[in-house]
């Protein structure tokens, strides 16, 4: 008796976790994903070939080189030029990859329809390498919330109301770039979910957005959510790092071979030093005989 009460116990238990299982999955189907999916350059070769060593970045950061230009190549091992830009151009770079130089390198897409008189870019080439001492990190939201978190309130439903005319404007930080996007309507007649309240010093209130529908981490301005001109009076931040003088670069793009002039480079000073040390043991070695 005992036995089959136990039987009918594990029966039950098993039973009630298929049904629980099953009733999980059928509301998964009807509950909107939030999630935002991470884009893999993986047309690009060396990425394809090398997607399990490279790290996801996923920021913007501004063309630095010293030179006043940076060289962007096909590949990290590749020294084919693919692209010039000058410095203060805009890019966001995806993943990294780390050679065994130390060098790390970054990749970017590109649009050919941005060059300016002076630069370079190979025709049908969207996707290219840059080393990362060439760039210099965009002062992002998540840097501001890190700075002002101290300064943040609560949101108290200052846009719950709000009703869109031509389409919110939607700030990468308060006081920052405005975003290329706007947020023209309410999907499915649901409002974002807005979170604190950060007051600027021209007294400018605004919110912020985590997620929603593809958006991610920018701000609102509440006092005028539809202008993209406001009128900021207090310093911008765009980077933390010195930025470098724009300059045309001097020679048109490199077909190349081997690797990158920078790994080149570093190249020939190990083997200048190996040469170094080979003759230095030679000649000790050649001295011991004579003695």
């Amino acid at each position: 008796m005992k036995r089959n009460y136990c039987a009918k116990n594990i029966f039950l238990k098993r039973t009630m976790a298929l049904l629980l299982t099953g009733m999980f999955f059928w509301m998964m189907q009807w509950t909107p994903v939030k999630a935002d999916l991470i884009w893999e350059p993986y047309e690009d070769d060396f990425y394809s070939k090398n997607y399990q060593d490279c790290k996801h970045v996923g920021a913007d950061y501004i063309t630095n080189g010293e030179a006043g230009y940076v060289t962007v190549y096909k590949a990290p091992d590749s020294s084919k030029e693919v692209a010039k830009f000058m410095n203060g151009k805009r890019f966001f770079v995806s993943f990294s990859w780390e050679d065994k130089g130390g060098n790390v390198w970054g990749v970017i897409e590109m649009n050919p329809r941005g060059i300016e008189e002076g630069e370079y870019i190979r025709d049908g080439i969207t996707l290219g390498w840059v080393c990362m001492t060439d760039m210099a990190k965009v002062y992002s939201s998540g840097d501001f919330k890190q700075e002002h978190q101290d300064e943040f309130g609560e949101y108290q439903g200052e846009l719950d109301e709000y009703v869109i005319e031509e389409g919110i404007v939607l700030w990468d930080y308060p006081g920052g770039k405005s975003s290329p996007n706007k947020l023209l309507s309410y999907l499915n007649d649901e409002p974002p979910m807005y979170d604190y309240l950060y007051t600027d010093p021209d007294g400018n209130r605004w919110t912020y957005i985590g997620y929603y529908y593809g958006y991610r981490n920018v701000w609102v301005c509440i006092d005028a959510p539809e202008e993209e001109q406001i009128e900021i009076h207090y310093e911008k931040e765009e980077t933390e790092e010195e930025l470098h003088p724009a300059k045309a670069p001097e020679e048109g793009l490199s077909n190349g071979s081997g690797v990158p002039g920078l790994k080149l480079a570093a190249g020939l000073v190990a083997i200048v030093v190996g040469g170094t040390a080979g003759l230095i043991g030679f000649l000790f070695g050649k001295r011991k005989q004579n003695n």
